[in-house]
């Protein structure tokens, strides 16, 4: 998971600016035999059936590094643990547990849809 976050932190998604990073959440997937619908930037994938269903939801892109960064915002680092750079945890972390998340059930029978919705 952490060289997952990592490598997103390491991609450039500022506001108006998704395109690669929407590009590399649709190879991923491609990777794992997943195959997102794409709308623009936006990615959504579908799994399971039923009646009931939830929608879990995370925008890529950030906000523009501000002027107190000391170090390059699209360079992750690691120190006591936790992973700094931009989008770490707004919300890079977030978009990392839902590509997690979808390779552990998209091959599942689950009783009940689940939509995962990546935005910009």
């Amino acid at each position: 998971m952490a060289e997952l976050l990592k490598k997103l932190i390491s991609i450039n998604s500022v506001s108006g600016n998704e395109k690669e990073i929407a590009d590399f959440l649709e190879k991923y997937l491609k990777k794992q035999e997943i195959v997102p619908k794409r709308i623009g930037d936006n990615l959504i994938v579908k799994t399971g059936s039923g009646k009931k269903t939830v929608m879990l939801v995370s925008h890529v892109d950030t906000v523009p590094a501000g002027v107190s960064w000391t170090a390059d915002p699209f360079s992750p680092v690691i120190k006591e643990n936790r992973i700094y750079g931009l989008g770490a945890s707004d919300n890079k972390s977030n978009v990392a547990l839902l590509l997690k998340l979808i390779s552990g059930l998209i091959h599942n029978k689950l009783n009940g849809k689940v939509i995962f919705a990546f935005t910009t």
